[in-house]
């Protein structure tokens, strides 16, 4: 319908122009009316004028027509997910605090840690992203703890398959998790362990 409209005001316009060149008014012929030329050319200009006005219409038309749906999105995410997410996360962080606390208790093996770390910066050496984040590696007798600064553009999480990966065969059980360092800073620690990771073995008194 637009391309018809527009099509009719081209139209129009040659018309009006045809009119003018094919005219008495352009020739030499001094027996024609001026004032009849004028009042047709006028005739055709309201035309033209009524013809834009009209592809006007048509396009708001067609603009509200093809206008997206507007998706209803809830504001919030309902009370219920939001305490289970937080249930889940205070879950995964006492479990990684055990890992930990088992970490500390394991001896060191020297020849087995310098192996493992060897590992590690290899993985993190051979990949164009991992190999300028900052790390402290740290391994014992079978785990090996790594903290990574994150800079918050998600590189990190896109390349933590490619760390685990990259150990599978070495260090196949991993446990991760955020730590908040303030000023809008944070770090992602991994324990990576040959064995599967256990929970600290309670304190007797």
């Amino acid at each position: 319908m637009k391309w018809i409209v527009a099509a009719v005001i081209i139209t129009a316009c040659a018309g009006a122009t045809l009119f003018l060149l094919g005219s008495p008014l352009a020739s030499s012929d001094a027996g024609n009316d001026a004032n009849a030329d004028g009042a047709q050319l006028a005739r055709l200009s309201a035309q033209v004028e009524a013809l834009q006005r009209e592809l006007s219409t048509v396009e708001a038309q067609l603009a509200t027509r093809q206008a997206p749906v507007p998706v209803r999105v809830p504001a919030t995410v309902s009370r219920d997910v939001e305490q289970e997410r937080a249930e889940e996360a205070e879950k995964q962080h006492e479990y990684v605090a055990t890992i930990a606390q088992a970490f500390a208790r394991q001896k060191t093996d020297p020849a087995w840690a310098t192996r493992a770390s060897s590992r590690v910066e290899a993985v993190f050496g051979n990949d164009e992203a991992l190999q300028k984040m900052t790390r402290n590696v740290e391994c014992r007798d079978q785990t090996c703890r790594v903290e990574i600064e994150d800079d918050g553009t998600g590189q990190l999480n896109g390349r933590m398959p490619f760390i685990a990966m990259g150990l599978s065969d070495v260090l196949p059980n991993i446990s991760a998790e955020r730590v908040d360092r303030g000023g809008d800073r944070s770090s992602m620690v991994l324990y990576l362990s040959s064995q599967p990771l256990a929970r600290a073995a309670p304190v007797e008194k």
